[in-house]
């Protein structure tokens, strides 16, 4: 399994036979690893629509979208990073949507209403989403805010920079 912030990783196998008794013996294989902190700019997730990585020194998780993507594709990644968001320290999730330029109306409501809210409720303590000019991603984002209670956790940005100051602040 994969643990960005670097760290250990045990597990335990059955290969080396110890005899406990004339018919009874043990097999155990103890493996560490661990995970170099050059590992955390490596994609998590990298598929021909989305790009997902995680900097643990910053608790920055970043989605970039490279395409439009099936709504099956679309709640597989959110589904990922849901899992991610909950099994790290993560801080800051930033979409870059600017590639994105569809997504249907359930897709949004099911952001909105289910992954949204339980990304704040684990920890996560804001979100940034850059936009391109395009008006329709930026009345998806100001949906999602409107009918969110921590809108103002949420915020659309022209640039990575700029959002990235956003986290700093």
């Amino acid at each position: 399994e994969y643990h960005p912030a670097g760290g250990f990783q045990v597990g335990v196998q059955t290969y080396i036979s110890y005899p406990l008794t004339e018919n009874i013996s043990a097999f155990f294989n103890l493996r560490v690893d661990k995970i170099p902190n050059s590992a955390s700019s490596s994609p998590i997730l990298e598929t021909e629509y989305a790009q997902l990585t995680f900097e643990p020194e910053n608790g920055i998780l970043k989605l970039v979208w490279k395409d439009n993507a099936t709504s099956e594709m679309y709640h597989y990644v959110y589904d990922r990073i849901m899992d991610l968001v909950q099994k790290t320290d993560v801080k800051y999730y930033l979409a870059d949507i600017r590639k994105l330029h569809l997504i249907a109306p359930s897709d949004r409501k099911w952001l909105q209403s289910e992954i949204i809210p339980k990304l704040f409720k684990v920890g996560l303590e804001k979100i940034a989403a850059v936009v391109s000019g395009d008006v329709y991603m930026q009345r998806h984002i100001a949906h999602i805010n409107q009918d969110i209670e921590a809108a103002k956790r949420i915020k659309q940005f022209g640039s990575l920079d700029e959002a990235l100051r956003w986290f700093k602040e």
